[in-house]
């Protein structure tokens, strides 16, 4: 049985897919109060029209980004990495070895973050800028942008991780983002990384084949674009599903991002014995 589900779109809802924080995200227009707990950072960036944005982190390890007269442009929440991230009952992180620890460790950190701040800053301002040019400063709402890595699957051989990275869908926000997802498979005990290919039993060239078919997507996209445009990194692998995730810009008939659901167990004839949920 196949799940079919659209762009990876939604609307700022305060809870963030398969994160375990909850996020809170106004679009202030006024100083923060003194009971919120923020830290000032300093200055954050200065405008080539002299607008000065400061930095100020809360409690959390959020980031907000205010101009002068306390209007908040941009929030940040802290990157959420696998070594400070846990979800239901999966081992992730801890349950690997110590050399596979420090591997997976070493891998995130050289990835790092797969967004511009400085470019998200200054999108935000020129929105806001915008809204302000046409008497609409009270509907602008503050941009927002994060970043997890969180386990998503594991079996006795490996562990399979996600990372999701959230944007602003608009340049002019309205509150809806769009998600990113991109996964990476290591061995558990040895922190050897794994091609997504090398989990199926097939040849590596058949995969896509048999990924089109299986998931019944000859309604949605043609089974040339599908395999030219998949990626082995695009496969995110959950415990009783796989996802394949195609990012924003991908696929021409889903410029905003598309995701096909294939369940595991129409799947096990073609994976790895050590593989298999």
């Amino acid at each position: 049985m196949s799940v079919i589900k659209t762009s990876r779109l939604k609307k700022r809802s305060g809870k963030v897919l398969l994160a375990v924080l909850l996020l809170l995200l106004p679009g202030c227009r006024k100083p923060a109060p003194e009971n919120r707990q923020e830290t000032f950072k300093g200055e954050a960036a200065r405008f080539e029209d002299g607008a000065e944005v400061s930095l100020w982190e809360d409690a959390f390890g959020r980031e907000h980004y205010r101009l002068s007269d306390g209007t908040e442009i941009l929030t940040v929440p802290h990157p959420v990495w696998p070594w400070n991230a846990s979800v239901g009952s999966l081992e992730g992180f801890e349950g690997m070895s110590p050399a596979a620890r420090q591997a997976v460790r070493t891998y995130f950190e050289e990835q790092g973050l797969l967004y511009n701040q400085s470019s998200l800053l200054d999108a935000a301002y020129q929105d806001y800028r915008q809204c302000r040019a046409v008497g609409k400063e009270s509907s602008f709402q503050a941009h927002a942008a994060w970043q997890e890595v969180l386990p998503t699957n594991e079996t006795e051989r490996f562990t399979a991780f996600c990372t999701a990275v959230t944007r602003p869908l608009n340049a002019h926000f309205d509150g809806t983002v769009t998600e990113s997802r991109a996964s990476a498979y290591f061995d558990r005990e040895t922190g050897e990384k794994y091609d997504a290919w090398e989990l199926f039993s097939v040849p590596a060239e058949t995969v896509g084949r048999e990924l089109f078919a299986r998931g019944a997507l000859s309604d949605f996209l043609s089974e040339k674009e599908f395999i030219e445009a998949l990626r082995p990194e695009y496969l995110c692998w959950y415990s009783t599903t796989l996802e394949i995730c195609f990012p924003p810009e991908a696929l021409e008939e889903f410029r905003d991002g598309w995701i096909a659901g294939i369940d595991l167990a129409d799947l096990e004839d073609i994976l790895q014995p050590w593989a298999r949920p």
